[in-house]
């Protein structure tokens, strides 16, 4: 916890020192936040082995923490179109042919 703290702190003295307002998108800005303290929860909930002898609350830490990462990634992009969870398993995967340099046909 104290490196999160700590990295809010930084952001917070950097906003004042250098006065400028952060661009984000704040829709997924909100929803990354609300994740993230969701998965502080589960990770205090975690720390008590005695009632949780089978790591479940640890598991949802981990699944909640990827979650967030997926849209507090999003939240420093101000334009570009948007990745939401439900979507994510409903469209095809598309694949392309990667060719790198040493193996291209001369």
């Amino acid at each position: 916890m104290a490196p999160i703290l700590g990295y809010l702190f930084l952001v917070i003295v950097l906003v004042i020192a250098l006065k400028t307002k952060i661009l984000t998108n704040k829709e997924m800005t909100i929803k990354g936040a609300a994740l993230i303290f969701l998965g502080a929860i589960f990770f205090s909930l975690s720390q008590d082995e005695h009632a949780d002898y089978l790591r479940v609350y640890h598991g949802l830490w981990h699944l909640v923490i990827g979650y967030s990462s997926l849209y507090t990634w999003q939240s420093h992009e101000k334009e570009g179109e948007a990745i939401y969870i439900k979507d994510l398993f409903h469209k095809p995967v598309r694949k392309e042919k990667v060719f790198y340099e040493a193996f291209k046909e001369y």
